[in-house]
Order: structure tokens, then C-alpha cells, then sequence
């Protein structure tokens, strides 16, 4: 389906001041054939399992597809991913879970001592679609909705958007994007920004 020869994410948007290390898993859901690219995903259609990567991944792919992995880190962090694609009538629908979990941390009890919590938990709920809107031309969006747990006290919720395109001429493939767009997580009164992007890439067609 073509040979990526590069593809990047241009950050536009910051996680702002606030104090909190939130907003972690969507940083964290690259699948691992997106891995194995080096990242370069962004102007690959037809390939389901990528849609992690790029919203419009899916596009024109001939058969339904499973896509499921995860990891445990060196501070005993996990994070397990999982995606589902089916193509019908033209257009690929897909739906996915991703979850982190931090690990525990220990903090003081109000009357004294400490306890054992949960350091940061989250949860991610992605569906998607995407098809050929022309000859040339693929499309895609995804609906992300997190939610964000952290010390098993504060909690917050956001539901981000992300739309791309791929068209295909002069024996190239050329992807453009937008990841991310949508609100933010609200800790109590600190606000965190999700982490806008744009996305650009080339595959040899």
C-alpha cells in the first residue's frame, strides 16, 4: 500500500502551568506497527490497525482487522491498548480502549501516617470512521473521549476530535491533519490543555 518515506506531528499546543502529570495516555497510544514505522503513519491508508496514529488509516482496507498489544514499565506502569476495524458499505468504522496505570504512590493520611493509592489512572474510548471520498482522495475522523483519575481523589474528563486527509497524485501519497482538538481536562480549578497537533506526511504510492 506504499513505503513511508516521512511523516512528523508539529506541536501547537502546550499542557499549560498546571502542576499535575495528566494527560498522559494519549502520548502513550501509538500502536505498535506505527512503532515498527518510526512513527511515519500519518499518509498511510488501508492499514486499520494504524488508526491510532492517523484518522484516516483506515481508509480502503478489504477486511476486518484486530489490532491488540501493551506494556508494563520499569516503575511498574502499564498500558494496554486495543482496536477493532470493519469495513462496510465503503466506509471502515473502528472502536479501541487504551488504559494506563501509574503505579501507586504513597501519601499522608489526614490523621496521621500514610496510605498506598493509585498514582494516575486513564482511560481512553476511540471511535472512528473512514473511507475514499474520491478516486484521489481519503478521508477520516476519530472521536476520543478520556478520562483522567489521579491519587484516586481528582478526576476529569475531555473529548477530543481527530480528522485527516489523503490524496494521491504525481506517483505520491500526501497526508495533512489535526489531532487532538477539542477541550481540555479540568482538575478541580487547574486546567490542563490536551496536546494539539498537526500532522504532515509522504509515502512513495
Amino acid at each position: 500500500f506504499g513505503a513511508a518515506l516521512c511523516a512528523g506531528a508539529l506541536a501547537v499546543g502546550g499542557t499549560g502551568a498546571a502542576p499535575l502529570p495528566a494527560a498522559t495516555l494519549p502520548e502513550l497510544t501509538g500502536s505498535v506497527r506505527g512503532t515498527a514505522l518510526g512513527g511515519a503513519t500519518a499518509a498511510i491508508a488501508g492499514d486499520a490497525g494504524l488508526t491510532w496514529s492517523s484518522p484516516v488509516a483506515a481508509a480502503g482496507a478489504d477486511r476486518p482487522q484486530v489490532a491488540v498489544s501493551g506494556q508494563r514499565g520499569f516503575i511498574d506502569d502499564l498500558t494496554f491498548r486495543a482496536l477493532g476495524s470493519l469495513p462496510l458499505g465503503g466506509i471502515t468504522g473502528s472502536v479501541g480502549l487504551a488504559w494506563y496505570d501509574a503505579g501507586e504512590a504513597t501519601v499522608p493520611r489526614p490523621g496521621g501516617g500514610t496510605r498506598r493509592v493509585s498514582a494516575q489512572r486513564e482511560a481512553l474510548v476511540v471511535a472512528g470512521a473512514a473511507l475514499p471520498v474520491a478516486a484521489w482522495l481519503d478521508g477520516g475522523v476519530t472521536l476520543r473521549a478520556l478520562r483522567s483519575e489521579l491519587l484516586e481523589e481528582i478526576t476529569a474528563a475531555a473529548v477530543t476530535t481527530d480528522a485527516g486527509l489523503i490524496a494521491r497524485f504525481g506517483g505520491f501519497r500526501w497526508a495533512a491533519g489535526v489531532a487532538h482538538a477539542g477541550s481540555d481536562l479540568v482538575y478541580d480549578t487547574a486546567r490542563v490543555r490536551m496536546p494539539l497537533a498537526v500532522l504532515a506526511g509522504v509515502a512513495l504510492d
